[in-house]
């Protein structure tokens, strides 16, 4: 959302379809590549991630010629043939009260973007265990197999910024799971470690949640379970003694489908 106007994007028709917010039909904004991550400045702009290039494009209100910021130096032509492999919670843009953070799994520095600037906000000092530049997916000449038994042990890490706090997420290539979770304080600069693969919340059940990135507000996280997993947890609960979760909770399940949408867990930040 922008001022009064929702943009949506539409990957296949290259571009964003514009609405107010009641649901009326604007215009439709044709660009020259597929707008999969996005997010808005600190000043009310759109910022698109255009990975082909590596570059963030920054527009103002009419969408015309961007701004247009270098983010990653040495990308190869070849690399854009492997991007249906990303990850879905590789959001690359994260809006912060001061600008625009970015980051990816080729460089271990935050960037932290500002009108048609960027400098470093911080550096991460994990390059001994990034995925060097020449084994990179583009590299693996169609074996792809091959490239995910060399990459699994190398590391991705995602930001979620909230104001006083900044949760990093680290897991494997190729890993279904979170390897760890540090917990960075932006006020005393201390940096917690969680070897734990999920956020827990005993309110919703004593059940593991797996975070969802792009659903965050200024003070609270978004966290999301597929419903049917939860029934097969709950049955398992039932017989090995590990707890029976709150009875709302119980009743709440009981009317759970297999085609039910996930179950959102919203927590607040303190």
């Amino acid at each position: 959302m922008i001022r009064d106007t929702i943009y949506i994007s539409s990957t296949v028709r290259r571009g964003f379809l514009r609405y107010t917010f009641d649901g009326t039909f604007c215009d439709e904004i044709k660009l020259n590549y597929e707008p999969v991550y996005f997010s808005t400045t600190v000043d009310q702009k759109l910022a698109c991630y255009e990975r082909h290039g590596g570059t963030v494009l920054v527009y103002n209100k009419k969408i015309s010629t961007p701004d247009t910021i270098v983010v990653e130096y040495g990308v190869t032509k070849d690399r854009y043939l492997y991007m249906y492999g990303d990850y879905s919670f590789m959001t690359y843009l994260q809006k912060t009260p001061s600008g625009l953070l970015f980051n990816n799994y080729l460089s271990d520095t935050v960037w932290n973007i500002s009108g048609d600037k960027k400098e470093p906000a911080f550096i991460l000092d994990i390059k001994d265990k990034l995925l060097p530049w020449d084994k990179q997916i583009e590299f693996c000449k169609g074996d792809l197999k091959g490239w995910e038994e060399m990459s699994k042990s190398y590391n991705i890490v995602h930001l979620i910024p909230f104001t006083s706090w900044m949760f990093v997420f680290q897991t494997h290539y190729n890993s279904q799971r979170y390897n760890a979770i540090y917990l960075y304080n932006n006020k005393t600069d201390e940096i917690k470690k969680f070897n734990t693969s999920y956020i827990y919340d005993d309110i919703v059940g004593k059940q593991n949640l797996t975070v969802w990135p792009s659903f965050r507000s200024a003070d609270y996280l978004v966290a999301y379970s597929k419903s049917i997993n939860k029934l097969k947890n709950l049955k398992q609960n039932e017989g090995n003694g590990k707890g029976i979760p709150s009875l709302l909770w119980l009743n709440q399940m009981k009317t759970v489908k297999e085609s039910d949408n996930p179950i959102l867990a919203i927590i607040k930040i303190k």
